[in-house]
């Protein structure tokens, strides 16, 4: 009887063996570690094991598998043998030996990883997973995670989230590229609607006009401080790069030519992102004592490469530098020698070196010991991605004492937490089409004087609480007598609200037009038309920021109204981010006060320590019955290009501001928003200028070390650089020559040129020359494309009644032909019925009216490449007989250019009697 038990259980056994061999026959990966595995063991360079160290493998099932199996940590002995057994299904492997692991400034994740990797930058050679398996510390990878935040919800028939991840992996293409092989993208998460956008190294706006922007070392996890090896002290704080909906290279609206997965798309990204994780400055500007020129490091014509084989000495495309110059041609980095191009560049100016001695200390910058990357002993094409590109998107899980894994999915994103889905962070938005017009009818010419900004209201659902984006501008032809075009808003809500503001200069004279359209959307129809009305509300808004170490702490909103309102206004703060939003709460919603009956409103905002206001936020004031407003506004960090104690300035975008000389030993700060300056968008632009090509921004620059910075001066002089689209001026078939810089003096209660120091037809941007002013300034659109070219005098083409002022701008370039500085001048002789000229101003040198010799007259000094703008109203006498005035004024006036003098004429109708037939 016992024998037949012991024989039965052996038959169990061995059909339960033979079921566990038919498994493992039929699926290997539960089927047991063969013999060669276990003789598995990691090495480095020099023969000896990888003890005791944390191992990152791809598994894959064969030798040229185009994807792994799995991602699996794993730890090894004193031996370098593996702790965890390996899938007998991983036959064929790639090692990687994790060395380092920096923290982000979120706690939830890391900044990046520092491995070595047992293949050669861009291969794929993948090794048998058996005998030793070598992992070199020359093959080094650093490995960045991760976080994009877009602030709306995407519909749930758009591909934007595939589009953007597909961008993000040509992007980290781009950059393994750049880096030589050094540094890729690993770990994705893209969060929607919000979720995720405080802490995220990408944030994405629903704006389809904002333009790339990013934090000067924004990747830090806390502030920090470094001397560059030019001995200029700077404070890196964490920041983000920012982006509007797409980029085409020049704007942010086209979502086929700006779709991520385009070439200017995912190289602006990683341009971007050399600012944001590798600390580097850009080198498209050189600074001069005059302000700004365009100029190209590594060579004047890098825009060239690729089409014209001349350009750069004839360098390959694909070795042409620098991308923090040009990166819509430039494949490398600037390696070695000092061009003459880089010299006075940002990049130079800051770490007096060329950007790959920066990224070789570029632990040291963050405060860590040991450097990892290493500069390329030669320039060489590429490498591709190769192996790297299958971390794309991915993050191992811990290998287990088990012979089971489950084969990875390529794409997950991760799961959204309960809370998230409790409170709907996944219902859909609706891409809606609307077509803007206004209850009036207005010519062409009108129409294109009209620019449009819209938001959305989402309203509060569960926990989650009310949000305001900011969608852009239209774009698209004018259609008279009432089209604006037409824009798409993103993430359209279930009970959202749509407004939209329709603002532009009037004729002379005349009070500004100022149409608003406020009221419900409805997301279900793709396209829409809404009419914005007249807003007879004349209304201003100012921000001023209070600064408290390096963030902003304090946000003063004043609101002024030309009549009294009946009630306070409520002012109302909100954050981008999903768990912030517009809250109905005391720090954020408040009542305005008023100390001068109903007509001057002020609210403030203060942090909690040890927190800032938002760097990026909206704001919304409305008054029960009366007007409402809201506006965006950014903090550009500091003032660049370095600084102390500041924040990491902000680099590119629609604004970056510089001190003439790196400011040290004070906090600082730029605060932007597009204006609300009631007297701004009611005063006439200057003659000769047609319109503007973007919305007015109002500008703070706070200084706190500069008393007068609150009061719209500053003592140490900065150079400003704006930023413009491109599809303003091909809608209206212009030159970017035709863009000129627009100055609201409230003093004066008029537009004035501002004299630029350069401009670029290649990047869009025109600099000031040093000006010690802030307040509100434009990109305005001139009538002729060689206006500021040639010396040249404008005025107002009129009728213009007698009691009214004569307006003339004078552009006075210095002549070509100009080597060294010369004398130049200026001289308006004017007919006995004008009384006086006053103001006169000009943009550089002595302007004056002389009321003895009857002369508006300018001197100064001319130097090659220099030009001013001369402003001056001429006043007729009330005194003279209207019978005697010309119908058509033609004022001529002489200017000297240091080589030529020019005979300047400028017409202007006047309202005249007519005298009565006899």
């Amino acid at each position: 009887m016992s024998v037949n038990r012991r024989l039965f259980g052996l038959l169990i056994v061995a059909a339960l063996l033979n079921v566990l061999l038919m498994a493992a026959l039929r699926w290997p990966q539960f089927g047991a570690m063969p013999g060669a595995a276990a003789s598995l063991r990691f090495v480095d360079e020099t023969g000896g094991p990888l003890a005791n160290a944390t191992l990152r493998i791809l598994c894959y099932a064969d030798a040229v598998a185009d994807a792994p199996l799995a991602d699996l940590l794993f730890t090894t002995g004193d031996d370098g043998h593996l702790r965890q057994p390996l899938p007998a299904g991983c036959p064929y492997l790639a090692a990687l030996r994790l060395i380092h692991r920096q923290p982000a400034a979120s706690p939830e994740r890391d900044a990046y990883w520092v491995y070595d990797a047992s293949w050669e930058p861009g291969s794929r050679a993948l090794v048998e997973a058996s005998g030793d398996v070598t992992v070199r510390s020359a093959w080094r990878l650093v490995l960045f995670d991760l976080a994009v935040a877009l602030e709306w919800e995407p519909s749930a028939a758009s591909g934007y989230r595939d589009e953007l991840r597909d961008g993000l992996f040509a992007a980290s293409a781009n950059l393994y590229s750049v880096s030589e092989g050094q540094m890729a993208f690993g770990p994705l998460a893209i969060t929607t609607g919000g979720h995720g956008w405080d802490g995220a190294d990408v944030q994405v706006r629903a704006a389809n006009d904002y333009r790339p922007a990013a934090a000067i070392g924004g990747i830090v996890a806390q502030t920090t401080t470094y001397t560059t090896p030019s001995d200029m002290q700077t404070v890196y704080a964490p920041g983000s790069i920012v982006l509007g909906r797409h980029w085409d290279g020049f704007d942010a609206a086209d979502p086929v030519a700006g779709a991520w997965s385009a070439p200017p798309a995912y190289r602006t990204l990683i341009h971007e992102w050399l600012h944001f994780a590798l600390f580097l400055y850009d080198e498209y500007q050189e600074a001069t004592p005059g302000g700004r020129l365009e100029s190209f490091c590594t060579c004047r014509d890098l825009p060239a490469v690729g089409t014209n084989p001349q350009a750069c000495g004839q360098v390959d495309p694909a070795l042409a530098a620098s991308v923090m110059a040009y990166h819509y041609t430039a494949h490398k980095l600037w390696r070695d020698g000092l061009p003459d191009v880089c010299l006075k560049t940002d990049q130079y100016r800051i770490h007096g070196e060329p950007d790959w001695e920066t990224l070789a200390r570029w632990s040291a910058i963050q405060g860590l010991d040991e450097e990892w990357l290493r500069p390329p002993a030669q320039a060489a094409s590429g490498p591709n991605l190769g192996l790297a590109g299958d971390l794309f998107g991915r993050r191992p899980t811990p290998a287990v004492a088990s012979f089971t894994y489950l084969p990875l999915v390529q794409g997950q994103e991760p799961a959204l937490s309960a809370q998230q889905r409790q409170i709907g962070a996944l219902r859909a938005g609706s891409e809606v089409t609307v077509h803007v017009a206004i209850s009036a009818s207005l010519s062409l010419t009108e129409l294109n004087t009209l620019q449009a900004h819209l938001y959305t209201e989402q309203p509060a659902t569960g926990d989650q609480p009310a949000r305001l984006l900011y969608q852009g501008t239209t774009t698209g032809p004018r259609q008279p007598p009432d089209g604006l075009g037409r824009a798409t808003l993103l993430g359209v809500q279930p009970g959202s609200r749509l407004w939209v503001a329709v603002e532009g200069p009037g004729p002379r004279g005349a009070l500004r037009r100022r149409f608003v359209h406020a009221g419900p959307i409805d997301p279900t129809p793709a396209e829409q038309t809404i009419v914005a009305s007249p807003a007879p509300a004349s209304v201003s808004l100012d921000m001023t920021p209070g600064l408290l170490g390096a963030q902003m702490q304090a946000l003063t909103l004043t609101f002024t109204s030309a009549t009294p309102l009946a009630a306070a206004p409520t002012a109302q703060l909100c954050a981008p981010d999903a768990a912030t939003g517009c809250p109905d709460d005391p720090a954020w919603r408040r009542a305005m006060t008023s100390a001068d009956l109903g007509l001057t409103w002020r609210a403030l905002f203060t942090a909690t320590p040890p927190g800032g206001l938002p760097p990026l936020g909206v704001v919304q004031i409305a008054a029960p019955g009366g007007p409402e407003v809201i506006r965006w506004f950014q903090t550009v960090g500091g003032v660049g290009p370095g600084h102390r104690w500041g924040h990491a300035p902000l680099r590119d975008g629609l604004l970056m501001v510089d001190a003439t000389t790196p400011l040290s030993g004070s906090d600082n700060l730029v605060l932007m928003m597009p204006t609300v300056s009631d007297p701004a968008l009611a005063a006439p632009l200057p003659p000769g200028i047609d319109g503007l090509l973007t919305l007015p921004l109002d500008v703070d620059v706070l200084l706190p070390g500069d008393p007068s910075s609150a009061r719209g001066r500053l003592a140490t002089p900065v150079v400003m650089t704006f930023f413009f689209g491109r599809e303003p001026l091909e809608r209206l078939g212009l030159s970017p020559a035709q863009a000129q810089l627009l100055h609201f003096r409230p003093a004066l209660d008029r537009w004035e040129l501002l004299a630029f120091s350069g401009r670029s037809p290649h990047l869009y941007w025109l600099a000031t020359q040093p000006i010690t002013e802030t307040g509100v300034f434009a990109v305005g659109r001139a009538a002729s494309p060689t206006f500021g070219e040639t010396p040249a005098m404008y005025a107002d083409a009129g009728p213009i009644a007698p009691s009214e002022p004569l307006r003339y701008v004078v552009t006075l370039p210095a002549s070509p032909a100009l080597t060294t500085t010369t004398l130049g001048f200026f001289q308006n002789m004017l007919p006995p019925f004008i009384m006086d000229a006053q103001p006169v101003t000009c943009s550089r040198g002595a302007c004056v009216f002389d009321p003895e010799a009857r002369l508006v007259v300018w001197e100064g000094a001319l130097g090659p490449g220099d030009r001013v703008f001369l402003s001056y109203d001429l006043h007729i006498d009330p005194a003279a007989d209207p019978t005697m005035l010309p119908p058509v004024f033609v004022n001529q006036a002489v200017a000297f250019d240091g080589q030529h003098e020019h005979w300047l004429t400028a017409p202007t109708q006047l309202w005249t009697v007519e005298i009565p037939a006899p």
